[in-house]
């Protein structure tokens, strides 16, 4: 198998301030790290957004929103076909070959190996 594209990962890091009611509803804004509303805010929402800071009943929180995101790498089988290695083990929805996270094609005694673990493990 040829690998046409390496493992990536990609963080986005995103943080919204939000100000609740004791009993429940309120508004969330997007902001930095440190609370600071963000210049794509609207004039409304920035009207709002005072509102509710000088509001002594409303709760204000900052979240963080940010998370990760791993792409696995592409293989291309020899028959072609695009293969994503996400997995422990990674099928070729064309010619049924599978193939480890590496991109090596696993022998028969490999498959059947771990369909005895599968089946071992779902005894126990």
């Amino acid at each position: 198998m040829e690998i046409i594209r390496e493992e990536t990962h990609e963080f986005t890091e995103e943080y919204r301030i939000e100000f609740s009611y004791p009993d429940g509803g309120g508004f969330v804004f997007d902001c930095d790290k440190f609370g600071n509303i963000l210049d794509t805010i609207t004039s409304e929402q920035a009207q709002v957004y005072e509102k509710c800071k000088s509001n002594p009943e409303m709760k204000m929180e900052i979240l963080d929103h940010s998370r990760s995101y791993t792409h696995p790498a592409v293989g291309k089988c020899c028959c072609n076909q695009e293969v994503a290695l996400g997995g422990f083990t990674n099928s070729c929805c064309k010619c049924g070959r599978e193939y480890n996270s590496f991109g090596q094609l696993l022998s028969r005694d490999d498959r059947n190996q771990r369909e005895e673990n599968i089946h071992e493990e779902r005894r126990i």
